[in-house]
């Protein structure tokens, strides 16, 4: 059997624990790849950009995160900046669960305040795509 979602959400996650819980075995194939996708489940964007590949690492947790000299961190529970001095450069959101501070993707910002660029993080603290 093949599952395949859209998006690895809390029901999808239930729905397929639930079928290896049962005993049917199945391929899980995710279209949307955030970077943490479980093990057993498949993205086509990770299989053909090389994702998949055997990784080691742990996420990257938000203060480990390359900075420019005189740039600094600001975070809490649920989010983070990068300032330069009193001017924010970029948005730091955390993956889920927020209050391990993992980092999933970065905003960074021009002079106005508008996103330029991202850039996105896997579970192995490796940036994937920008």
């Amino acid at each position: 059997m093949i599952l395949l979602m859209d998006e690895y959400t809390e029901k999808s996650r239930l729905l397929h624990e639930s079928l290896k819980a049962a005993g049917i075995a199945h391929d899980c194939i995710c279209v949307f790849y955030n970077g943490y996708l479980p093990d057993d489940v498949i993205s086509p964007y990770a299989y053909y950009s090389g994702c998949m590949a055997q990784q080691s690492g742990r996420p990257k947790y938000f203060n480990e995160l390359e900075i420019p000299f005189g740039f600094e961190i600001r975070g809490n529970n649920s989010t983070a900046q990068l300032y330069d001095y009193e001017k924010r450069r970029a948005g730091i959101f955390y993956a889920e669960p927020r209050h391990l501070r993992n980092i999933n993707i970065v905003d960074y910002l021009n002079e106005a305040g508008g996103a330029v660029f991202s850039d996105h993080y896997n579970k192995y603290g490796k940036r994937f795509a920008q």
